[in-house]
């Protein structure tokens, strides 16, 4: 294995290295996890628990396929071409 790819199969592993500090301090809340909302549990954690899920979610956007996927471009281009042909429906009667 050459060493980009260890470093993105690193990087795949950190997301998930840092996740467990923030199930953690999840399990140490009262009432233990909470399976049903646990987006608004992650909400209310504090110190040590609000920093791992800060640096879960830092992991997740520096993460290399996900900057691949946002192709801004390509919805750039994609867009324009519907601008151009609804507005080209709009004149068509004109040129008929």
């Amino acid at each position: 294995m050459t060493i980009p790819y260890v470093c993105i199969l690193f990087s795949l592993l950190l997301i998930y290295i840092n996740k467990i500090p923030v199930s953690l301090a999840m399990a140490k809340e009262e009432g233990g996890s909470d399976n049903h909302y646990p987006r608004d549990q992650q909400a209310r954690l504090t110190g040590i628990g609000k920093r791992a899920l800060g640096a879960h979610q830092n992991s997740i956007e520096a993460f290399p396929v996900f900057y691949l996927t946002d192709l801004t471009r390509f919805r750039s281009v994609v867009w324009t071409i519907g601008l151009v042909l609804s507005v080209s429906l709009y004149l068509l009667p004109f040129y008929s």
